[in-house]
């Protein structure tokens, strides 16, 4: 059986490796991008099982609007979004 791939759009390396090395130990292909733009690319080249996207990403598209973009693609997959907001 082959592994489901998943595809990481976290623009932070640190939890995005973490992350990435969490859910490989679970059998996972994983692939890690770090903008919204890239995240569309590859999602429709690779049609990914999941795609985990957080809602704050660099460049000019956010995870918000990258997930109804992958979406819109062919056998769209389910889209989590996560955000978080530093500790005061």
């Amino acid at each position: 059986m082959s592994n489901l791939a998943m595809l990481t759009v976290e623009d932070e390396g640190i939890v995005a490796e973490d992350l990435a090395n969490k859910v490989r130990q679970r059998g996972y292909d994983v692939t890690v991008t770090t903008t919204g733009e890239e995240a569309v690319q590859i999602a429709s080249q690779q049609q990914p099982a999941l795609v985990l996207t957080d809602i704050r990403l660099a460049g000019a598209m956010d995870g918000v609007e990258a997930a109804r973009q992958i979406q819109s693609i062919n056998c769209p997959p389910p889209s989590t979004m996560n955000s978080t907001t530093p500790c005061s």
